[in-house]
């Protein structure tokens, strides 16, 4: 498939339309609808379902986006990595959620100096995707997976626990407002969860803000707007950095919700151990895993 073109398409696909798309890519919007018409005919299905003068993507359409994704990011890097003499060998690439990527990267850094590293905020079927494309070495998750081509270690568990300030505290668990991920995760899991790890399948909470990265929820609770359920070790470092009167205590959730132990997995290519992998698990077992 040209990636041109593919490029073109998940640029439709993140800003919503073929005008946005065209204003950022600096092309013409008749030149962008020739080039989808052309990759609709390369893959042999419709990719947008059109509708008077709307345009929406496809089911196909997703698949398409969500499989080459990370194919499309992989290209883009190799002019760089060739200008700079980079192998990909010596810096280890690594995805996880936002929560691994603030505790997690400046620990490995702090204990394994001489180790090089990417980090990438992806969300569990991104990081997945990630790992099996090859953009990035191996994922840290809380997702099980169950697939021939991958290998998952699990390292440990971390303690999840709903946090908010102290006007929470007498206020009853039904009306807590919570800040909760913005999207729900799929995965071979037999118990359902968000994002957060809050287990869905066995208790409703109360969702009032719907957030993409951790440090939002973490702002609101910090306000007071909201609480969240977040790991116990990302909050306690957030708080060594800000007053007194701004950290966050936890909250007594029902039965299963406090302190409960999320397992972490690390994924990685099927018989393949990139250099750094112990480093990480090492990392992981000295920070976060209880």
């Amino acid at each position: 498939m040209n990636t041109t073109r593919l490029r073109y398409f998940l640029a439709i696909c993140s800003s919503g339309g073929f005008g946005r798309a065209a204003r950022v890519l600096h092309v013409s919007q008749p030149a962008l609808s020739k080039a989808m018409r052309q990759l609709e005919v390369e893959v042999g299905v419709p990719l947008f379902a059109r509708t008077g003068r709307t345009m929406a993507v496809t089911a196909a359409g997703r698949e398409l986006a969500r499989r080459v994704a990370p194919l499309v990011a992989e290209l883009s890097e190799i002019p760089h990595d060739l200008a700079t003499g980079r192998t990909g060998t010596s810096t280890l690439r690594f995805a996880s959620h936002e929560t691994f990527g603030t505790a997690f990267a400046a620990r490995l850094s702090a204990q394994h100096g001489g180790v090089a590293f990417e980090h990438r905020y992806l969300g569990p079927e991104q990081t997945i995707d990630a790992v099996l494309a090859g953009s990035v070495d191996l994922g840290i998750t809380y997702v099980p997976v169950v697939d021939p081509a991958l290998d998952v270690m699990e390292v440990g568990a971390v303690a999840l626990s709903t946090w908010g300030t102290d006007r929470f505290a007498g206020v009853p668990f039904e009306e807590w407002p919570y800040a909760a991920p913005a999207r729900a995760i799929v995965s071979a899991s037999p118990r359902p969860q968000g994002v957060d790890g809050w287990p869905d399948e066995s208790i409703v909470r109360r969702v009032r803000y719907r957030v993409t990265h951790t440090h939002t929820a973490l702002e609101l609770c910090r306000e007071g707007l909201a609480v969240a359920y977040l790991a116990d070790f990302f909050v306690q470092l957030a708080d060594r950095h800000v007053e007194e009167s701004y950290r966050l205590r936890r909250l007594d959730g029902p039965s299963g919700t406090t302190a409960h132990r999320q397992p972490v997995y690390v994924v990685t290519r099927r018989g393949e151990v990139p250099e750094g992998v112990q480093l990480v698990r090492d990392t992981l077992a000295a920070l976060v895993v209880a």
